[in-house]
């Protein structure tokens, strides 16, 4: 508490009794809150990190996405990769978190459209198609458009 007072200008936060112990600053969270947005707001980020790592104060910047996909780190790990995908055309997805040097991994498949797999998973599971075509016209299961009707062209084509 001490620390992070004093990194951002207000040590009398440290010692004001609204915020002098974890119960206290937790029934006084909302007020809390805002005198430190409004702090914060003062300054960038990359600032307040380099205040608080000065006084031991855990911290780290959180990035958007738009600053992750870009990030040095995230592209020289393919954490962020381009794939095709059918009606969308080439995409950024997200990589391959684990890296083994002696098994790579690497994504075979795009990710599915909605309801992309819905017959396959359903057939796997034991259901019919009458079964799966009453659901799918009911709209309990999303289903892509090309797959609304005549499941059966589906099963004759992936048996099971």
């Amino acid at each position: 508490m001490q620390g992070f007072c004093s990194a951002v200008d207000k040590p009398e936060w440290a010692n004001d009794p609204r915020f002098a112990k974890s119960d206290n600053r937790a029934d006084n969270r909302d007020l809390l809150v805002g005198m430190i947005n409004e702090i914060l707001v003062a300054r960038p980020a990359r600032e307040w990190v380099g205040r608080l790592e000065a006084v031991g104060v855990p911290c780290t910047l959180v990035n958007r996405i738009d600053q992750i996909v870009s990030d040095e780190q995230v592209i020289s790990r393919d954490m962020v990769v381009e794939m095709d995908v059918p009606d969308l055309g080439r995409i950024k997805v997200a990589g391959l978190p684990l890296k083994f040097s002696e098994t790579p991994g690497r994504l075979e498949r795009h990710p599915p459209h909605l309801g992309e797999h819905t017959y396959e998973v359903l057939q796997e599971l034991g259901y019919d198609m009458p079964r799966i075509d009453a659901l799918a016209g009911r709209g309990a299961i999303g289903m892509p458009k090309t797959q609304t009707a005549g499941a059966s062209r589906i099963s004759a084509s992936n048996p099971s």
